[in-house]
């Protein structure tokens, strides 16, 4: 068969599936249930909400921007440097602004 599924006749649906119109007998659905298990999705791993959070702060990016937060903190402890906290907290906000 090449045509598309949507395209066959109703008869040719029923042969190429194994079946027919009244539906599969109790012996033909037991046994497709062995072969080929039950109809489920298994559910998604839950991720809890500190692996997401840790995730996120220790993506590449996220670690250049704290190690530039720490080095504009770092130079205005400099001797005759005044502290520039506005750029920190620049610096921090874009790392929280995502």
């Amino acid at each position: 068969m090449n045509k598309p599924w949507h395209s066959l006749k109703l008869d040719e649906v029923f042969k190429s599936l194994d079946t027919s119109a009244d539906g599969l007998l109790q012996s033909a659905a037991s046994e497709r249930l062995k072969h080929y298990g039950s109809n489920k999705i298994a559910e998604p791993e839950k991720v809890s909400a500190l692996k997401i959070l840790i995730g996120e702060l220790t993506g590449f990016f996220n670690i250049i921007l704290f190690f530039s937060a720490f080095v504009a903190l770092s130079v205005g402890f400099l001797p005759e440097h005044i502290p520039k906290y506005h750029e920190v907290i620049f610096i921090c906000a874009i790392i929280s602004g995502r």
